[in-house]
């Protein structure tokens, strides 16, 4: 009598409530497998403008260089993280070329933001203003 109860016809219903378990969790694991957006990233030749700022006004103190650049350039490096980027110090060698091995779609140059916050002149050579993901030569 009891086997009447227990099973449908050759299938254990325990066999049918593990199978039927097994796919609501399989199916709440994966639903969380979407896909990610792409991360922002902001990238900056913060030396170049510290260095240029440093050289036009070699005579000042701490304090001021704290004050006039280190406050700024913060700032604006605050700014766009509080949106959400994520930002990259680039560099440049002795030939002015820039490398980066690989900048995500989207990526923007905030230099002239900084510039911008050093109250330096705007250059007419800008970095990376290429639509170019990789700075690298293959």
């Amino acid at each position: 009598m009891m086997n009447k109860y227990i099973f449908a016809g050759n299938v254990p219903y325990l066999a049918v409530a593990l199978l039927i378990a097994t796919a609501f969790y399989l199916g709440l694991e994966t639903s969380n497998l979407t896909a990610k957006p792409a991360p922002k990233v902001a990238f900056a030749e913060k030396g170049a403008a510290i260095l240029e700022v440093v050289l036009a006004h070699q005579d000042i103190s701490p304090a001021a260089l704290d004050e006039q650049v280190k406050k700024p350039i913060l700032a604006v490096i605050k700014r766009y993280v509080d949106k959400g980027y994520l930002v990259i110090d680039s560099s440049r060698d002795e030939n002015g070329n820039m490398y980066i091995d690989g900048v995500p779609e989207g990526a923007i140059n905030i230099t002239s933001d900084i510039r911008a916050a050093l109250k330096l002149p705007e250059t007419t050579k800008t970095v990376a203003q290429t639509s170019s993901n990789t700075g690298a030569k293959q």
